[in-house]
């Protein structure tokens, strides 16, 4: 009854067939990995199956938060507008413009001091290798040892200074000095002076001179590391009046002008403990004991 339908089926199908034919090859590889692929699949399924139940209460359970996101989305949408205020240009941002200068100043800072800091431990080395050990030995002068470390002398020494101007007048703070002469005339090789010979009377005969002057100024190596130096000896020798010491001359004024001529014959004291005065001999121009 259908001709015409039969016949545009038969068509068709033919080409479908020969579409399939065409691709054989291709047919019969898929046949071939159908099964295995299928047996996947089975394997696949059942992990989803076993899958289902907990996704379906973790839904259920995550429906509340879900829920309230968007309250808390809402809720933080002030403080994305305060981080967004304090990263803005007179905010953070130019803060962090600001600090640039001092951010490059900083690193030049920090490679110079890797330059400074060896100095400085050099430093240290030479305080507690030889400033402070020579600080806190004692000073041994026969009837004039104090007993007590060197910077305990030098402190010492800072209350006689401390109260020289504690007179005062009107016109303000004044020093009093109290200058006598004695009976026995001292001198001085070639002074600082002007190179001349300086001469002082004094009420006791010198008992001697320490340091004994040793001819020649102690070496200065500044190229060599302080720490690997010989701490000074602070204990030097002493020795009798310098030659120096004179008897008072009948033609000297004290405190005048005219020139002092001394004796011919220098007298010497018998020497004794040295003090501890530590200027050098009188003939070097820095004073005598």
């Amino acid at each position: 009854r259908n001709e015409g339908s039969l016949q545009g089926l038969v068509v068709s199908f033919n080409r479908t067939l020969a579409a399939f034919a065409s691709q054989e090859g291709n047919l019969r590889t898929t046949l071939r990995e159908l099964p295995p692929t299928l047996a996947i699949a089975d394997t696949t399924f059942d992990s989803l199956n076993r899958a289902f139940p907990p996704t379906r209460a973790f839904a259920r359970e995550v429906l509340p938060g879900v829920r309230l996101s968007a309250a808390t989305i809402d809720a933080s949408f002030p403080f994305v507008t305060q981080v967004r205020r304090l990263v803005s240009e007179p905010e953070l941002r130019g803060l962090v413009q600001d600090l640039r200068p001092a951010t490059s100043d900083l690193a030049s800072l920090v490679q110079a001091t890797t330059g400074l800091l060896p100095q400085v431990n050099a430093v240290n080395e030479c305080v507690i290798g030889n400033v402070l050990p020579t600080i806190k030995t004692t000073l041994q002068d026969g009837d004039l040892t104090t007993g007590v470390p060197i910077y305990k002398e030098l402190s010492q020494g800072l209350v006689p200074a401390a109260g020289e101007s504690q007179n005062l007048d009107g016109n303000g703070q004044y020093v009093r000095f109290g200058v006598q002469g004695g009976a026995n005339q001292i001198s001085t090789g070639t002074s600082n002076f002007g190179g001349k010979q300086l001469f002082a009377n004094v009420n006791l005969r010198p008992l001697g001179t320490r340091p004994i002057y040793p001819g020649k100024k102690p070496p200065y190596r500044p190229d060599v590391r302080c720490a690997s130096q010989k701490a000074p000896d602070l204990s030097s020798a002493a020795g009798p009046p310098s030659e120096t010491v004179i008897a008072r001359s009948t033609s000297a004024t004290i405190g005048g002008a005219a020139a002092r001529r001394a004796p011919a014959t220098p007298t010497t004291a018998t020497p004794r403990t040295p003090s501890t005065d530590n200027s050098p001999p009188a003939t070097t121009g820095k004073g005598a004991r």
